[in-house]
Order: structure tokens, then sequence, then C-alpha cells
């Protein structure tokens, strides 16, 4: 037998779905980051620059860091907004067929246990379970570096602890993160 397919504690109707491997999750996830950092970046430095635009024009009288402020704080707004555009767009895609684009590209689909589509809240439940996670993670590691600067290195343990929940796809018989298991999900090959 083949050792991605699904064979432990599960329904018999996902045995014949083949578990995708961590390197097609892998692939998915960094396209889906990619596009999320785009949908931030990409208004955030529009937004920011036709502030910029509209200061110039009008002349404010702002002095440069007063006028840089308000060129960042739109940028911000605007980017946020796209962020949360893509948020919104990706968690539909999810619900409705178990892909993200990034899951699209690498022929990968989130299942429930049994086979079946994840729902609305299913998926609500597993994007804010595992972009916490990702968000922990990136924290940790910002925190750590700022600490390693300062010449502390007891950041290092908030890393170690995340970073082993993104490794536990690789030593898990069916490749499921954290949020899969709290989920009850699998990836499987379309």
């Amino acid at each position: 037998m083949d050792p991605n397919v699904v064979l432990g504690d599960v329904p018999d109707g996902m045995k014949q779905l083949e578990i995708a491997s961590a390197l097609r999750r892998l692939g998915a996830w960094f396209l889906d980051v990619l596009i999320a950092v785009l949908s931030f970046v990409v208004p955030g430095v529009a937004g920011g620059g036709l502030m910029g635009i509209l200061l110039e024009q009008e002349n404010s009288g702002l002095d440069g860091f007063q006028a840089g402020r308000m060129v960042l704080m739109m940028g911000l707004l605007v980017g946020s907004a796209g962020m949360l555009v893509w948020c919104g767009a990706n968690l539909a895609l999810v619900a409705s067929r178990g892909q993200s684009p990034g899951k699209i590209v690498m022929k990968v689909r989130i299942v429930m246990m049994d086979g079946s589509r994840l729902g609305f809240g299913r998926a609500l439940l597993r994007e804010i379970i595992g972009k916490l996670i990702i968000i922990g993670f990136v924290s940790a590691v910002l925190v750590w570096l700022a600490l390693g600067v300062l010449g502390d290195d007891s950041g290092i343990i908030p890393v170690l602890v995340l970073l082993g929940l993104f490794i536990w796809i690789l030593v898990d018989g069916n490749n499921q993160t954290m949020h899969d298991k709290i989920a009850g999900t699998y990836v499987v090959k379309v």
C-alpha cells in the first residue's frame, strides 16, 4: 500500500484519497503568502503614493515628517483593506472549494475526515487557527531577532516551539498540521 494514503483512524471514504505531500503543501503555502503580501503591498504603495501626490499638489504646509506620517498611514490603511479583501476571498474559496489559490495551483484540496467539503464554519475555524499560528511564528521570529540584536537569546524558545508546530507536518503520518488536527481536516491531492 502507498504510505501517502490515509490509513489510520478515518472513515472508509477517506482511504481512497491520497494525502498531499509536505512539499506540495509548502508550495501552496508559499504561493498564498506571496499573494497575501502583494494584496497588502500593492494597494498600500498605491494609497501612500496617492496621498503623497495629493499633499504635494495641495502644498499642505506640513513638514517632511508630518507628510511622511500621513503617507505611511494612508499606505497602511489601504494595504490593510487589500489584505482584508484577500482574506475574505481566500476564506470563500476554502469554504466552497476546499482550495486557496496556492492549493489550486499545486493541485491539492482541503477535505473533512470523511472526504467531504469543509463548509464555511469549519473553513473559518481552520483558517483562523492557521493564520494565528503563522502570525505567532512570524512575531516570535521578529522578537527573537530583536532580542538577539540586544544580546538576549531567550526569544529562541517561542521560535522553537512554533517551528516545531510547522515541522509537525514532516513527522505526522498523514501530513497534518496543528490546524488540520484541530479542524479535523486533511489536505489531499486533487
